[in-house]
Order: structure tokens, then C-alpha cells, then sequence
């Protein structure tokens, strides 16, 4: 029998079920657990306490009786707007206990609402005199200021905000920066006389807005071609197209040192580009338009934003191309150099 100690923290794994155990839609299964210890600073956690709860978010409340509660589900407030409450805390101040929940999404509808009882299992009303969330994303109620720039001194030596020296850091794995406007162009040299890759590698320049929504343009080392990539598996149907957009010839493969990658963007499309430098520093046939991605195709409801950056890897998204880890990873051959990563 598992034994709940001093901290306590309650969670949920989410089991994403595929198709075809689902009738040919995916399926969700919630596993609710709680893992206590007595010393949060030990890394030294009990195994999962698991409980029956179809949902996801609970939580704990500790009582100031020495109680602990954790329920089956029942209910004992809507919610402020109604809409999709969500991750519940209850927190007790004299003799009323408050229910704090996020609501309407998590999107732009956004936001965090309170309710309070005298009674731990409700009913809970609404704050009496104003009725409204703590905080809710209202833009035409902020009053916004320019900050004024200052700098801290913690007593012994000077301080300030500086850009990250990322030449500390060994190895990066993430090279690339989230879009900021609507018009730009990102841009990166690879080079291909000093890379080395096994037969599924290939590297390149890419946009992503997340796993599921991808355009990149890229150097595909089993071919040695160049080829493009657009995808957003979020649609129904799907889109996924895949297309080899020109093979190097022997003198291209002879001659080449560099081949640069760019994208172009506007809030209408991305244009992806390439062009193939020689070892006589001159250019093969200057930018060659690779293709293009509607940006229509590649929009969902956002909650980050995309970003660009550049990439290598010797896994596939396309079905029938090899999916799998190259062994040639496994003794740390496979290297891609990039250089001049720019952003404009």
C-alpha cells in the first residue's frame, strides 16, 4: 500500500490512443495519480497513487484541521463565464473557502475567475459586488507606459540586463527565433563540404508553428537533392506534401561547397528559396524558387506563434521514406555545419 507523506502533489497522465482501437478516431484516456515525499529537495517520490477521475487537473486541499481532500467529481460552482472551467485550487482565509479556476479556453478567451463558501463542498457564489474574473484580457482597459530603462546593483557589483552568451552552452539543440512581423526573411548556409551524414540525414531551414504544422526546404543527403516539405496533420483531411525539387548533377556534387537556404514570409505566404554555391565562391544559378506554402494552410489557432529556425535530422514525416534513427547516429558521424543564420 502506497503512503501518502508530508508534500503531496496530484497530476494527470493523458494516453493518446490511435486509431483503429477507437473506430478510426483517436482516443483519450486519463490516468489521475498523486506522488508524495517528505522533502521536496530529495528527488525522493513515492510511487503513483492512482484514482479513478475521467478528467484532468485535480488538485489537493489541505485544510488548516489537518485534512486532506480529494473527491470524486461533483459539482459546486459553474463558473464565472460558463465556459470550459478548468484546473481548480481552493484556498481557505478565515472562514471562507475560495475556488480559483481558469476559464474560457486557452486561447484568447482566457482567464482566471474566483468564487467562494463557507461550506469545502460548496455551493460556491460568484464575488457579490463585482462579479468579473481577477483577471481577464480586456486590451481596451489597459493603461500601457514606455519602461524606463534602469539598471540593479546588488550591493557588491554592478548589474545588468545583457544578451545570453549562448557560446557557454554545448550543444545547442535549438537554433532559431519566433516570428515578429508579418513581412521578413530568414536565411543559413549549410555547408557541404564539411558535413557529414548518414544515408537518411538531412538538414535545412524551416518554419514551425508546432508538431503538427511544418514548411521547410532542405538538403536531403540519400538523394542529393534538395526538397520541400509542407504539412499541417491538425486539418481534417490532413495536408502533407512532400516533393523533391531538383537532384545535384555530378559537376554540382564535384563543385559544391555551400547550399543557402532562405524563406521569405508575408502574412499571405512563405516562399521557400535555395542556391547552390560553388568552391569559386560563385553562385551555380543564383536563388532558385523551391516552392511555396499558403499561410492559410499552415494557420491554427495560435498560442505562441511560429518560429524559424534551422534543423537536421535523420527522421522522416512522410510514410515509406525511411522512417527511423540512421545507425550512423549511433557513433556520432552525422554532422551538419551551418553558418550565417540571419534574420531580417
Amino acid at each position: 500500500m502506497t503512503q501518502i507523506r508530508a508534500e503531496s502533489i496530484a497530476c494527470t497522465n493523458v494516453e493518446h490512443i490511435k486509431p483503429g482501437n477507437t473506430n478510426g478516431a483517436w482516443g483519450i484516456k486519463f490516468y489521475n495519480f498523486i506522488i508524495s515525499t517528505d522533502d521536496i529537495w530529495a528527488c525522493d517520490w513515492s510511487n503513483p497513487l492512482y484514482f479513478d477521475f475521467h478528467g484532468i487537473d485535480p488538485d489537493l486541499f489541505f485544510d488548516d484541521n489537518g485534512r486532506v481532500y480529494v473527491t470524486p467529481e461533483r459539482s459546486i460552482w459553474g463558473g464565472f463565464s460558463k465556459i470550459i472551467p478548468e484546473g481548480p485550487h481552493i484556498y481557505k482565509r478565515g472562514e471562507w473557502y475560495y475556488l480559483l479556476d481558469a476559464e474560457g479556453g486557452t486561447h484568447e478567451g482566457h482567464g482566471l475567475a474566483m468564487a467562494r463558501s463557507r461550506d469545502i463542498f460548496g455551493p460556491d457564489e460568484s464575488w457579490p459586488e463585482i462579479a468579473q474574473p481577477i483577471t481577464l484580457s480586456l486590451p481596451d482597459k489597459l493603461l500601457t507606459r514606455e519602461p524606463v530603462p534602469q539598471k540593479a546593483d546588488p550591493r557588491h557589483e554592478p548589474l545588468w540586463i545583457r544578451n545570453i552568451d549562448l557560446t557557454a552552452f554545448e550543444p545547442i539543440s535549438f537554433v532559431g527565433k519566433r516570428q515578429r512581423n508579418l513581412q521578413g526573411m530568414i536565411s543559413v548556409n549549410l555547408s557541404l563540404s564539411q558535413s557529414i551524414g548518414g544515408t537518411r540525414m538531412k538538414a535545412g531551414l524551416a518554419y514551425y508553428g508546432d508538431e503538427h504544422r511544418i514548411a521547410r526546404v532542405y538538403f536531403k543527403i540519400s538523394t542529393v537533392s534538395v526538397w520541400t516539405d509542407v504539412r499541417n496533420s491538425g486539418r481534417r483531411p490532413s495536408i502533407l506534401r512532400n516533393r523533391e525539387v531538383v537532384k545535384l548533377d555530378k559537376h554540382q556534387i564535384e563543385h559544391a561547397e555551400n547550399i543557402d537556404f532562405r524563406i521569405q514570409f508575408t502574412e499571405m505566404a512563405l516562399d521557400l528559396q535555395y542556391s547552390l554555391r560553388l568552391t569559386d565562391g560563385s553562385y551555380d544559378d543564383g536563388w532558385v524558387d523551391a516552392g511555396s506554402a499558403d499561410i492559410l494552410d499552415l494557420t491554427d489557432r495560435d498560442f505562441t506563434g511560429p518560429c524559424f529556425g534551422v534543423f537536421a535530422t535523420t527522421k522522416s514525416i512522410v510514410k515509406g521514406d525511411g522512417n527511423g534513427v540512421d545507425p550512423a547516429l549511433e557513433d556520432g558521424s552525422c554532422k551538419a555545419i551551418f553558418q550565417k543564420f540571419i534574420i531580417e
